[in-house]
């Protein structure tokens, strides 16, 4: 996940209070906005969206890969 700018706090809130997003069955999938301001790349970016696509396995979430997307967008109530 620190080649996509990810920590694990952040995909654990992201699985924990993160708003349902597309994936391809039987994936599922979160997705979250954070607003504190990132360094990525040598340029500033207001907020990170990152998005947690996940599985079941036997009862546990097993998460399969993540996404961050940099740039500015509303952050979710």
């Amino acid at each position: 996940m620190e080649a996509r700018g990810v920590t694990d706090d952040e995909v654990i809130q992201t699985l924990s209070y993160g708003q349902v997003s597309d994936a391809r069955p039987p994936r599922l999938a979160r997705e979250m906005v954070f607003t504190e301001g990132y360094l990525w790349k040598e340029r500033f970016h207001p907020h990170k969206r990152v998005k947690v696509i996940y599985a079941w396995d036997k009862g546990h979430k097993v998460v399969v890969t993540v996404i961050s997307y940099y740039g500015r967008w509303e952050a979710q109530k």
